[in-house]
């Protein structure tokens, strides 16, 4: 009796490390299958890449010899061509024209795969489902505030200063489309992202708040209006879900818009005023001297203030109570733009980018001199 129970048991036992080894070897072999087949097709698209990258004809691909791309929708569906196209790309093209390291987001059977290439190896991970991480050389790379980029908002793509030059109207107030200028705002190392100044405003001379207060921060119904009004069709742009608060008063939900405003605290950075400080700062100042009379070094930082008219054609003296009236120009002449910051100890003014050169402030039912100034955020890969 005592045997045939011993006997039963190892046959039982014999069964379930059966059972586990056939467990174990299905498995093995679907993982297999999947690293097999997501490899080969990283690999497809590494070959299409490098094989674009030698043509002789100008194509998506050879255009971005020498630098580090993340790839948009119509350049995924370039390199996977009949191959099952990745969610997400990114990957570095050297000037041999290879790709020296890359990562691709994959699905394979309703599931996301990780698949990072370098040194023609290929590993892939199912928990890191996004390419945030990837230490590529464009995350390091920092422009210089205040360095100019073209880009073109309603695409998404950047573009060059050929195609601004054959856009006349670039960098005229209120143009909202094509190739057009911008300026990098403070960059660091390590971000994936660089925010960008339109070199020009948006059509509206508008109130920053209608109802004369500050309080309740730039108002929906006037500046922030016109910003979101005049840069939804920027589909190439993606929309926020940054805010901003100042004073501890009031917060500016930018979720949803594709632009958001300068702050106060941003364009004092940028001049080098170390003793800013929103909350109790009264004083305007001049980009550079940070002095309220010393205009000396404004021209460093005329990159904050350009297509505005004004000042710097007609007068010596930015002082002047009479420089706009100069040569016959019109009181109607864009005098600045908006922040999105209020003055510290006022009730009804707030900040804004001055065309003498300076952080100004004004009356926030002022709808006769300033304007609007986007600032967009948009991926370093696309522009550098």
């Amino acid at each position: 009796m005592r045997r045939k129970k011993a006997l039963k048991l190892v046959i039982f036992l014999i069964i379930v490390i059966l059972v586990v080894l056939g467990v174990f070897f299905v498995l093995n072999a679907i993982k297999n299958k999947r690293i097999k087949t997501i490899t080969e097709q990283v690999n497809s698209y590494i070959k299409t890449i490098e094989k674009n990258a030698t043509s002789d004809e100008e194509n998506i691909i050879n255009k971005n010899i020498g630098k580090e791309v993340e790839l948009d929708e119509e350049e995924i569906k370039f390199i996977s061509g009949s191959t099952d196209k990745p969610v997400s790309a990114i990957y570095n093209l050297s000037e041999e024209k290879k790709v020296s390291k890359a990562c691709f987001v994959v699905s394979y059977n309703k599931a996301y795969y990780r698949a990072d290439y370098k040194n023609k190896e290929v590993s892939i991970s199912k928990t890191k489902n996004d390419c945030n991480d990837v230490n590529l050389e464009i995350r390091n790379t920092v422009k210089n505030t205040g360095t100019e980029i073209y880009f073109n908002p309603e695409t998404g793509k950047r573009c060059n200063e050929k195609e601004y030059d054959n856009n006349l109207v670039a960098s005229s107030t209120g143009n909202l489309s094509g190739c057009m200028k911008w300026y990098t705002l403070i960059d660091e190392k390590g971000n994936d992202s660089i925010e960008l100044l339109l070199d020009h405003n948006l059509a509206a001379l508008v109130a920053w708040n209608e109802s004369g207060s500050n309080k309740n921060g730039p108002s929906t119904n006037r500046v922030l209006k016109y910003l979101k009004k005049d840069t939804d069709g920027w589909t190439g742009v993606k929309e926020r879900n940054d805010k901003y608060e100042v004073n501890g008063s009031y917060t500016v939900d930018y979720t949803g818009y594709r632009a958001r405003l300068i702050t106060a605290e941003e364009v004092a950075k940028i001049s080098g005023n170390t003793s800013f400080d929103i909350t109790s700062t009264k004083d305007r100042f001049y980009f550079g001297t940070n002095t309220s009379d010393d205009y000396s070094k404004r021209e460093d930082y005329k990159w904050l203030f350009p297509s505005m008219g004004g000042c710097f054609a007609l007068c010596d003296n930015p002082d002047s109570e009479t420089y706009n009236e100069n040569e016959g120009v019109a009181r109607s002449i864009i005098f600045g733009y908006w922040t999105a910051s209020s003055l510290a100890g006022s009730s009804d003014k707030a900040w804004l980018v001055y065309n003498k050169g300076e952080l100004y402030y004004s009356h926030v039912k002022n709808d006769a001199r300033y304007g609007v100034r986007p600032v967009i955020k948009v991926k370093k890969s696309k522009v550098y």
